[in-house]
């Protein structure tokens, strides 16, 4: 088990795991750390996309440090952020009054809805864009509403290939000066079994800038930041974070029997697991007495928390994530071959944006996407 009391890590990573922690925090940790290493664990923080809360860990952290001055010059960069964060949550407000107006529901996840529900403070995590999930019906009336408002598709090439964007429910993005809104028709990409299906007469909500805005159940959150932590590999302390801090301050709340009920109808409950195990090893999540039974059993899930760990402790190692990770974190080999059999055949975004086809010739996509995954791994390129 990894913890920040764990002596054999590395003095800037525990000061670091430090500031994750979802219940208990350090008074003091019995030494002063120098501006070297205070700048090393400000640095290692950002690449984990945990500044915010690194910042507010440390100013309560007089007794390790060896000058305040660090603090002084960090306090620009969060302060920069919070008013960031407060006028991209602002646009994104006037953005759903806007859609509203039109009669077209979209429903905001990530982003400002997560720094609320996990931490309460939408200063205490960063993000760039805004992400709203609206209905797959809905997605020419939303594209020709954003070209009217003055925003301007990222990729124009989509304007001819509307059916297709709208049948396959791509998601898509639109940009207004520093503002970036990425459209999707559902929450989670990949197969049929891993769309999250929510319930749009059965939304919770969450108060942002003032404003009672519509989000996902809890369940269903849950669900969503673990599949979006095992996408990305659990490769930075970010993902780790916000599952176990929404966890663990809605743990009175969270319908267990019902999560774990749906996760496993998607084929998910491992990574619900990871995510835990995760958060407990991380961040002091206190593991669900019903939970802690599936994870005992799950050996699949022990070695991928253990993969995933030394990731995220040893950066330099991590290279790119394996193509298998993310199957083998899927409950059974049906659904891994379902998962992979997508992967394998069915076309991206891009696929689609970097050979053209006409609309008529659409079928061959599947043709040619086995040929440039071959073509990309003889000449060691990304596998995308």
């Amino acid at each position: 088990m990894t913890t920040f009391r764990d002596q054999s890590i590395d003095p800037v990573m525990r000061l670091v795991l430090a500031a994750i922690q979802v219940s208990e925090s350090p008074k003091a940790f019995g030494r002063i750390f120098t501006d070297i290493e205070l700048s090393r664990a400000f640095e290692l923080a950002r690449r984990h996309g945990i500044s915010a809360l690194f910042y507010m860990f440390m100013r309560g952290q007089e007794s390790a440090l060896s000058s305040y001055d660090i603090i002084k010059r960090h306090s620009k960069v969060y302060l920069g952020n919070v008013g960031r964060n407060m006028q991209v949550t602002q646009n994104m407000i006037h953005l759903l009054d806007l859609l509203k107006e039109k009669g077209i529901p979209a429903i905001p996840f990530k982003g400002p809805v997560i720094a609320v529900q996990a931490y309460g403070d939408i200063g205490l995590r960063s993000f760039c864009d805004i992400d709203l999930l609206i209905r797959p019906g809905d997605f020419h009336r939303v594209y020709e509403l954003m070209e009217s408002a003055g925003y301007q598709s990222l990729k124009s090439i989509i304007a001819d290939m509307k059916s297709v964007w709208s049948r396959t429910r791509r998601n898509f993005e639109f940009q207004k000066g520093n503002l970036l809104i990425d459209f999707h028709q559902q929450v989670t990409t990949g197969p049929g079994f891993l769309e999250l299906k929510v319930q749009w007469d059965k939304l919770s909500s969450v108060d942002l800038n003032g404003r009672e805005v519509p989000c996902l159940c809890l369940e269903d959150t849950i669900l969503m930041l673990a599949m979006h932590g095992t996408h990305h590999g659990w490769n930075i302390l970010k993902y780790v974070a916000d599952f176990a801090h929404l966890v663990h301050t809605h743990k009175d709340e969270i319908n267990w029997e019902k999560l774990e009920r749906k996760a496993r109808k998607m084929g998910v409950l491992r990574m619900v697991l990871i995510g835990i195990s995760l958060g407990h090893d991380f961040c002091g999540l206190a593991v669900p007495p019903r939970i802690k039974e599936n994870i005992i059993k799950d050996r699949i899930a022990d070695k991928l928390v253990a993969y995933f760990k030394s990731r995220v402790m040893a950066p330099q190692k991590s290279g790119l994530i394996p193509q298998t990770a993310l199957p083998r974190s899927m409950d059974t080999w049906r659904h891994q071959l379902r998962y992979l059999s997508y992967y394998i055949f069915t076309p991206t975004n891009l696929d689609l944006l970097s050979i053209r086809l006409p609309m008529f010739f659409y079928p061959l996509y599947f043709i040619m996407r086995p040929i440039r995954l071959v073509s990309n791994l003889v000449r060691g390129r990304k596998v995308s």
